[in-house]
């Protein structure tokens, strides 16, 4: 029994509807990509018709570059049929789950880095904070507040360093 071996034209083929068939593939999962995107950073149509404008002049472009390389710029089905196989086998596959689980982890992500951030930033939110109250307070101007802060800041401190040395002493 012998092995087909296929002609160099048939196996340029093959290749050519692989390479279509990838391509479906990889066009499903860059717009899977802005899907999270649209996801973790909410936008207005507008700017979702410029992503999509912008998405699909690219998906033009790759498909022409494809045709334009790999078959001398003439326009086949098949490589349309392949690209469109790609996409649908990866939106059946595995879309649904990579946007599900991608979207949560960079949600939850974003989401203690604003509390670590707001954390670390707490001091500058009460200093600030207390400058608007000292000036509506007392109406005095920025450096008899800045002054009055620092005082009390440093008597916050002294009262730290006075019960630390307490707690020193007991154990």
């Amino acid at each position: 029994m012998q092995i087909p071996v296929f002609s160099e034209n048939i196996s340029h083929e093959l290749n050519f509807l692989l390479y279509s068939f990838s391509l479906g593939i990889i066009i499903t999962f860059v717009y899977d990509n802005i899907r999270i995107f649209r996801r973790i950073i909410k936008h207005n149509s507008f700017f979702i018709a410029i992503e999509d404008l912008i998405f699909w002049v690219a998906v033009t472009f790759s498909i022409f570059t494809l045709q334009y390389y790999e078959n001398n710029g003439m326009f086949r089905w098949f490589s349309i049929i392949g690209a469109f196989l790609g996409m649908n086998i990866y939106r059946v596959t595995i879309s649904r789950i990579y946007v599900n689980l991608v979207s949560k982890i960079l949600l939850i992500m974003i989401k203690w880095f604003i509390k670590i951030m707001a954390f670390l930033l707490k001091p500058v939110f009460f200093i600030e904070y207390q400058t608007r109250r000292g000036i509506r307070k007392t109406g005095r101007g920025l450096h008899r507040v800045y002054k009055n802060l620092r005082n009390r800041l440093t008597l916050r401190l002294k009262m730290i360093k006075i019960t630390l040395c307490k707690h020193n002493k007991v154990q």
